[in-house]
């Protein structure tokens, strides 16, 4: 009875052994991307669990319970730091002014500027961006196709950025990528599912980019960017239901005197070009 218990136990570890290696292997396998998370900001940053913040500069590797910027002075467990230009910043997740993030930080010193930098595997980012894009109670197929346009955008950027501190922004200038967030088993289950799919024409990864209201009709990429890719036309969008589909927003002669550096010569402001589409072009 023993020898079959200890038969079956290790059977069952060696799956689970092999499940873990296998998710270990994977992980390594998958591409970083980097994400700037703020630029020329106090910051504390903690760790999210039991062990400390392992840290990386100036040659120095070591562990700490708490980092502070501020008036871009760098405090590492109030002690000043000086002369340091990078440090990279290891935890199995952590909290940027209270705000939750897994992955690596690296904090880049340059001048009088500091880049917050976030180094994440693709599909976890994936994970935060279609959590905080979308509506986890949306139908399992709108979530896939969320997060095959979010990947074939990201990956866009991580190439056409490479040479840069960082591929994407966390706000909508880039994909909305927020520390504030519970990510859904649905969500994941998504990413998961769409694993390696990307967007192509004619074998290169497209500028995948997408809205929230597109107004009614989406717009020429000429129009938008000058040139025109062949799959981005415009097309009649028959599904939306917005509330900002019609907005209106009326502003007051003297507030754009001041824009036009109080220039009392200004009586009138005409649409003087339309896209194709009808917009002010």
């Amino acid at each position: 009875m023993i020898i079959i218990i200890t038969f079956v136990f290790l059977i069952l570890f060696k799956k689970f052994y092999n499940l873990l290696l296998k998710k270990h292997t994977r992980e390594l396998s998958l591409p970083k991307i980097r994400i700037l998370l703020a630029k020329n900001k106090d910051v504390e940053i903690v760790s999210g669990s039991k062990n400390q913040l392992n840290i990386n500069y100036n040659s120095i590797e070591k562990n700490v319970s708490k980092i502070l910027i501020k008036n871009n002075i760098l405090n590492i467990d109030d002690e000043i730091i000086d002369n340091t230009n990078n440090i990279y910043i290891n935890s199995t997740h952590f909290y940027l002014n209270k705000e939750k993030y897994f992955g690596q930080i690296q904090i880049i010193f340059e001048g009088d500027d500091i880049y917050y930098i976030n180094h994440i595997h693709l599909e976890k980012y994936l994970y935060n961006v279609v959590t905080s894009e979308v509506y986890s109670f949306w139908p399992i197929e709108s979530l896939k196709a969320q997060a095959v346009v979010s990947r074939t955008y990201a990956l866009r950027k991580m190439k056409k950025y490479k040479n840069y501190k960082f591929d994407l922004y966390a706000s909508i200038k880039s994909q909305k990528y927020s520390g504030n967030i519970i990510i859904n088993k649905k969500i994941i289950e998504a990413v998961n599912a769409t694993e390696n799919i990307i967007i192509s024409y004619n074998n290169k990864i497209i500028n995948a980019v997408y809205h929230s209201c597109s107004g009614g009709i989406t717009e020429f990429s000429d129009s938008v960017w000058g040139k025109q890719l062949p799959y981005l036309n415009s097309v009649i969008d028959i599904y939306i239901n917005s509330p900002y589909l019609k907005w209106k927003e009326e502003i007051n002669i003297d507030k754009i005197k001041e824009k036009f550096l109080n220039n009392d010569d200004l009586v009138d402001i005409f649409v003087s070009k339309k896209s194709k589409t009808g917009r002010v072009h």
